[in-house]
C-alpha cells in the first residue's frame, strides 16, 4: 500500500481532539477504529494486525520504532507522535514509577501474595521452635526457603513483630 493512501486511511481513525491528560500540556490523538482489550488501537497492514501508535512512528520516521513506542501521556489510545518515545519495558516501567501509577503493590496487598501477617508470624514461631527447617517451612507456607530466611531474620515483615 502506497505510504500516502496508508497515511489518509489512518489519519481518518483519529480524533484530534481527544482528552488531556492531567500531566501533558497537549491533547491526545486518539485512535477511534478497533482497539484490543487493554484500549491499543489496532490497524491492519498488509494482511497483518499492528498498533495504531507504532504506526504513528512508522508513518513519521519511515520505520519501525525499537523496540517499542511508549506513552509519555499514558493514553493507550493516544495516536499523538509527541506523546510517545522510543524504549524497552523497563523504561516504560521507569516511567510508570516515576509517575506515581505503577501497578507493585507490596506485601499483602500485592495480587500475588502468598503470606499474610499471621502465617509471618507463626512461621516465626515455629521456626524458633527448633524441630523444622527453613526448607521444610518453605513447602508448608508455599514460599522458597529465601522468603523464610527473610522472614526469620526479621527483614520482612518486621515490623509487624
Amino acid at each position: 500500500m502506497p505510504a500516502s493512501s496508508l497515511h489518509k486511511r489512518f489519519w481518518e481513525k483519529v480524533n484530534k481532539n481527544g482528552r488531556r491528560m492531567p500531566h501533558m500540556k497537549t491533547r491526545c490523538y486518539e485512535w477511534t477504529a478497533g482497539v484490543n482489550e487493554k484500549g491499543y488501537g489496532r490497524i491492519r497492514l498488509n494482511g497483518q494486525s499492528h498498533y495504531a501508535h507504532r504506526v504513528t512512528w512508522l508513518l513519521a520516521h519511515g520505520r519501525w520504532p525499537n523496540p517499542q513506542a511508549l506513552h509519555k501521556c499514558d493514553n493507550s489510545a493516544c495516536v499523538r507522535l509527541t506523546h510517545l518515545f522510543e524504549g524497552t519495558q523497563r523504561d516504560n516501567l521507569r516511567d510508570s514509577v516515576s509517575k506515581g501509577r505503577a501497578a507493585i503493590a507490596p506485601g499483602v496487598a500485592h495480587h500475588l501474595a502468598k503470606l499474610n501477617l499471621s502465617k509471618a508470624q507463626k512461621i516465626k514461631a515455629l521456626y524458633a521452635k527448633g524441630d523444622i527447617s527453613q526448607v521444610k517451612l518453605g513447602k508448608l507456607f508455599g514460599v522458597s526457603q529465601m522468603t523464610v530466611s527473610l522472614i526469620v531474620q526479621n527483614k520482612r515483615w518486621s515490623s509487624h513483630a
